[in-house]
């Protein structure tokens, strides 16, 4: 219960508050731009209020960024870090920028996208439309690779149609890599490289040794996808969202597609706190395109929000892969905390 009031506090007090900025939006260079929480409105004195409940949650690192400027920045920020899930937000934008260059269509079917997984798939679910993966509403109930044990039971194959029930699930995600390969002649995290973590300046990605495809072809022919990035460099790209995929003067995800995929495509039931887009979380207090928070979400408590109506992006980051985890319940909250820092 602590969790959902803690969410809901959060997502309307950010939306009907305003950061009281007095500095220029920026874009960070090569290195961000670290400024006095007071000169974007908040409170230092409140901030660290918030570092002390960060630091008791055991969590890697936590970055708070008002305006491109860094006004919070605590914990190891700057290693690289398995970001699980948040990898489904970071194909976005390759999604995005390949369908304005006419590589990728997400009204075609799989089967005119040449997607199957070993000649699993019905006739029913090769007509499944490509967008419906990126809203994990396909209806495919097939096992897929690095899936969660808390996802093994799904519904009857065939019991649900495109687009009319959200399950979050993993072969959804993962056959959008195959189709991205495959459609697209070009690698996947060599695109992401070229064309978001470059222009973007992102300081310690390197596609060669922070990321890697997890095959399990006892479960199904599409991999997984896995990136390690830091805590930085995730702020990069959640502040390229803010700007509606826009980069100083270039625009380098098609605004559009921003706008549409962070808006809710599927109410995702009360089992979630958010509804979902394309492939990004999405409040569910909705204020429209380009008004309404939304946030990338990984394993354990890994999260970057995004409250465009502020200007705002909070990160938080644990380590899936270590011994001790951080609870839900005392990860978000934080995002409530950050709030509450701002000067009325």
């Amino acid at each position: 219960m602590l969790f959902l009031v803690c969410l809901v506090l959060s997502t309307c007090k950010g939306e009907q508050s305003s950061s009281g900025e007095s500095l220029p939006s920026v874009y960070p260079k090569k290195e961000w731009i670290t400024v006095e929480p007071e000169q974007l409105g908040y409170s230092s004195k409140k901030l660290e209020k918030v570092k002390s409940q960060f630091e008791k949650t055991g969590g890697v690192a936590a970055l708070v960024v008002v305006n491109g400027y860094i006004i919070a920045d605590w914990g190891q920020t700057d290693l690289n870090v398995e970001c699980r899930s948040i990898r489904k937000s970071l194909i976005n934008s390759l999604y995005g920028i390949y369908m304005e260059k006419g590589k990728i269509d997400y009204n075609l079917s799989l089967e005119e996208a040449k997607i199957n997984d070993g000649a699993k798939l019905t006739r029913e679910e090769l007509a499944t439309p490509v967008k419906y993966l990126m809203s994990s509403s396909s209806g495919i109930y097939l096992p897929a690779a690095f899936e969660e044990s808390v996802h093994y039971n799904k519904p009857p194959r065939g019991s649900k149609k495109p687009g009319e029930f959200f399950l979050y699930n993993n072969w959804d995600f993962n056959a959008l890599s195959t189709l991205f390969n495959q459609s697209t002649g070009v690698d996947l995290f060599e695109a992401f490289d070229k064309d978001i973590a470059q222009p973007l300046q992102m300081e310690h990605f390197d596609p060669n040794r922070q990321t890697a495809y997890v095959y399990q072809p006892s479960l199904s022919e599409h991999p997984a996808y896995l990136f390690r990035i830091s805590t930085k460099d995730l702020a990069r790209y959640g502040l390229l969202y803010l700007n509606e995929g826009k980069w100083e003067d270039q625009q380098i995800v098609p605004k559009d597609w921003v706008l549409e995929s962070t808006s809710k495509q599927i109410e995702t039931g009360e089992k979630f706190y958010y509804n979902y887009g394309y492939l990004w979380w999405v409040s569910k207090r909705d204020n429209g395109p380009g008004k309404t928070p939304f946030l990338a979400r990984g394993a354990q408590s890994q999260y970057m929000y995004v409250d465009p109506n502020n200007d705002l992006i909070i990160i938080f980051r644990d380590n899936p892969d270590g011994n001790q985890k951080v609870k839900k319940s005392a990860a978000y909250p934080l995002i409530g905390a950050v709030y509450g820092a701002m000067e009325k």
